[in-house]
């Protein structure tokens, strides 16, 4: 038989996080960048680069250092130590989850369209969130409803 875990809500506060994070007026110069840059390992350092718009790799390195901090925070995971890998679908996770206790089932999600990016975590539950932002607030050519399918 199970044995039943309780969980107090100091606990669980610990590592519920929502975060919305508006990057339309953060405008980094270079030496900003490289050092947020240098927080990432190689591979996802790399990853952001290889985003061909500003705003687009902002919202990379934005939604990449959110997960992190998310993560730190919530399972006293070392900076360093954290591993995120991604699904197939390319949606990424915690590869090295460790033993929290009070997160028994630690999941987060990440979202970022437009100037937004948004982070969701919970200790026990599954969450997810996803930003859609209106035409008006994205970048590049407006499209009319039916060229989106061509």
């Amino acid at each position: 038989m199970p044995v039943p875990i309780y969980i107090s809500e100091e606990d669980t506060q610990k590592s519920t996080f929502r975060w919305v994070v508006n990057i339309s007026q953060w405008k980094p110069c270079e030496d900003e960048w490289k050092f947020l840059l240098s927080l990432l390992p190689d591979e996802e350092s790399d990853a952001v680069k290889r985003f061909k718009f500003q705003d687009d790799q902002k919202r990379a390195i934005v939604s990449r250092l959110l997960q992190r901090r998310c993560i730190e925070m919530a399972l006293d995971i070392p900076y360093e130590n954290i591993c995120i890998k991604r699904t197939k679908g390319r949606k990424p996770f915690l590869a090295n989850k460790g033993n929290t206790p009070a997160a028994p089932n630690f999941n987060y999600n990440v979202s970022h369209e437009g100037d937004y990016v948004v982070l969701v975590s919970e200790p026990v539950c599954v969450c997810g969130v996803d930003v859609a932002a209106p035409q008006a607030g994205r970048r590049g050519k407006k499209m009319t409803f039916e060229e989106t399918f061509k």
